[in-house]
């Protein structure tokens, strides 16, 4: 985030590129990778990866000249401002990174979903027709589930704002947000989620894979309606924290670009809320239900 709150604390642009990068091709290496690369190890490389940039970035704050500076200036324990630009950089790298940590495994997901074919014989018993079938479009079913979701619910959640408005929701954080608003955007979330289940599902190996996780296809329209509902209010939530960021440190846009629309970090804001939740949500239905 590029402000000038965090730049005085220390904070440098060059301190979280290398972080991001690396922690794309930990995913690279994952999916080029002929087995399928085990999540516990994932997540162990990531921490690992956090650590070791954390500890660069202390050195590189400890040896930063204008930090020392400001240290004498003010009188503070220099050792402890450096503390500070770690905790401030990882607070500020670990945000932004979420949207590629859940997106890339959500997109491969289908390599973990294997099914049975099954269908009625002459005498109404199901059998099994094709076995052990990979549910290709299980990724893109995830990541529908994210984008249609987060669309559907700004969408409505501003179409209700402006044509109900009422009172506010969070007045001293973001003061155009409404509790009309707020339903319109649940309601938005749950036709989404609906809309995906709906033309998706025409996928015979998606179909089976989701009845056999959850239920009959009743029971998944449920499901992806609580999904939708639960989606779409972590999305709004997560449009307020990050206007609760910007207001915490005194600025309106995240970025310069996209002029007008906060930067391109206010466009993803509640993306990235949601895309967490789905990943959640896509890794219960695949390995624990």
């Amino acid at each position: 985030m590029r402000t000038k709150k965090t730049k005085e604390k220390g904070v440098h642009d060059y301190y979280i590129y290398p972080y991001l990068v690396l922690a794309y091709l930990v995913f690279l290496m994952g999916i080029l990778l002929d087995t399928p690369f085990p999540f516990w190890l994932h997540l162990v490389m990531q921490f690992i990866l956090v650590l070791v940039l954390a500890i660069y970035v202390y050195f590189m704050s400890y040896t930063d000249k204008d930090l020392q500076k400001r240290a004498k200036i003010n009188k503070t324990n220099f050792n402890k401002d450096v503390w500070n630009v770690v905790v401030e950089y990882l607070k500020i790298i670990v945000y932004p990174a979420l949207l590629i940590f859940t997106l890339i495994p959500l997109n491969h997901m289908a390599r973990w979903a294997y099914v049975d074919i099954t269908a009625r014989n002459a005498d109404g018993v199901y059998e099994v027709v094709t076995a052990n079938v990979n549910v290709a479009t299980l990724g893109l079913f995830a990541l529908l589930l994210v984008f249609v979701i987060t669309m559907m619910s700004d969408t409505f959640a501003y179409i209700t704002g402006k044509l109900l408005k009422g009172p506010k929701l969070c007045p001293k954080i973001s003061p155009n947000k409404t509790v009309s608003g707020f339903c319109g955007a649940l309601f938005g979330g749950v036709v989404g989620a609906m809309v995906v289940v709906w033309t998706t599902t025409g996928d015979v190996a998606l179909r089976q894979f989701l009845t056999n996780q959850i239920g009959y296809l009743s029971a998944v329209m449920w499901f992806a309606a609580l999904v939708g509902l639960l989606g779409a209010a972590i999305t709004h939530a997560g449009d307020i924290y990050a206007s609760w960021l910007k207001r915490k440190n005194n600025v309106k846009d995240f970025g310069k670009w996209l002029p007008g629309h906060g930067g391109v970090m206010d466009r993803l804001d509640g993306l990235i809320m949601n895309a967490m939740f789905i990943f959640i949500v896509m890794m219960f239905v695949v390995f624990v239900v």
